[in-house]
């Protein structure tokens, strides 16, 4: 539809402005005619439009839930005793590099 619009602004341009405004048979104008063709093409373009807006929702929805669960997951999962978050009792120093040249983290 956005093509048609298009080709039809170029030919408006191109063409003289007392034919643009010049009437048929019908008594139609050039963008009347153009409008009465492609009606059918608005509607199923904006019910083409209503479809994308409503999956593109559902997809942000489900990103943002995803982002939610993530944001509040902690490191390292839940102690099975207590429910608490591994890392919270347990503190953790890493050392860049170990004695022996391979990464390492201490626990204390």
């Amino acid at each position: 539809m956005q093509r048609k619009r298009q080709w039809f602004k170029i030919v408006e341009s191109i063409a003289d402005s007392e034919k643009c405004e010049s009437v048929n048979d019908d008594n139609m104008t050039l963008y009347e005619v153009f409008t009465e063709n492609h009606k059918e093409m608005g509607k199923a373009a904006k019910i083409s439009m209503k479809e994308t807006t409503i999956s593109c929702t559902v997809v942000g929805a489900l990103i943002i839930t995803t982002m939610f669960a993530a944001a509040f997951t902690f490191l390292g999962g839940n102690d099975e005793d207590t429910g608490l978050p591994t890392f919270l009792t347990k503190k953790v120093v890493g050392n860049m590099e170990g004695e022996d040249g391979r990464d390492k983290v201490e626990r204390r």
